[in-house]
């Protein structure tokens, strides 16, 4: 697994052309595979690695591809269904403190759509969601970008749609008052 995340942090370093995105395809779906056969504490050694080098790639904004984010997906569900969600609320900090960044709206509505996401299909946890809706929340009081207030509410949307137990009750009413 150390080779394959090797490979997926150099691809971050060359042109991002049709060939590199096709070899980084193929190492995330080695990634995922290797995830699906390896033991739990083969997983909870490289977590953090595994992290950083997927969030690198999203910030690196080699995610162009909806195949590749989905892979992305793909394997931090893995890694949270799998029972190290441990890590989930520094996934959330991590992505939510993109939204601040000078990154591309690319960028920002994968890391979003990534956060939305894996928080409703990973085995979450309410104060982890409440998380993720005071970084949504802060981020659509702060920003004038019709786009990304549109992507945030889609994300809030999904989640009230999953009928998730007391998560309605996360939401304050200042942020409804938005929506309208």
């Amino acid at each position: 697994m150390d080779t394959i995340l090797k490979d997926l942090s150099s691809f971050c370093k060359v042109p991002n052309d049709s060939q590199t995105q096709l070899k980084m395809l193929t190492r995330l779906k080695d990634l995922l595979d290797s995830l699906r056969k390896a033991e739990k504490k083969k997983i909870t050694e490289i977590q953090s690695k595994i992290e950083d080098t997927l969030a690198d790639i999203v910030i690196q904004s080699r995610a162009p591809n909806d195949i590749i984010v989905r892979y992305i997906y793909y394997i931090y569900k893995h890694i949270f269904d799998f029972g190290l969600s441990s890590h989930i609320a520094d996934f959330i900090n991590k992505y939510s403190s993109l939204l601040h960044s000078k990154t591309s709206h690319n960028v920002k509505g994968t890391a979003l759509w990534l956060c939305g996401k894996v928080c409703t299909k990973a085995e979450y946890k309410t104060p982890n969601m409440t998380e993720l809706i005071k970084a949504i929340m802060k981020y659509v009081k702060s920003t004038s970008d019709l786009g990304m207030k549109h992507i945030c509410f889609g994300v809030v949307s999904r989640l009230l749609m999953l009928k998730l137990p007391f998560f309605h009750t996360l939401i304050p009413d200042k942020f409804i008052s938005l929506w309208k």
